[in-house]
């Protein structure tokens, strides 16, 4: 159990950071679709299966 705690938060950091290079306009959209895509890929379900990988994180209310 603990183990999915830490990849829960270790997804929202990073996933926070990619937001927040979006915002500041360090990533194209096709680059963080391809980080996300590849990010998403090393999880399991639940977080896998939840997450629509789209060419932008900002606004999506996913954390």
């Amino acid at each position: 159990m603990l183990r999915n705690i830490d990849q829960e938060v270790d997804y929202r950091v990073i996933k926070w950071m990619l937001r927040n290079m979006e915002k500041e306009g360090l990533l194209l959209p096709e680059e963080i679709k391809a980080i996300w895509t590849e990010l998403i890929e090393t999880y399991d379900p639940p977080t896998r299966s939840l997450e629509e990988v789209t060419e932008t994180i900002l606004g999506d209310g996913n954390g």
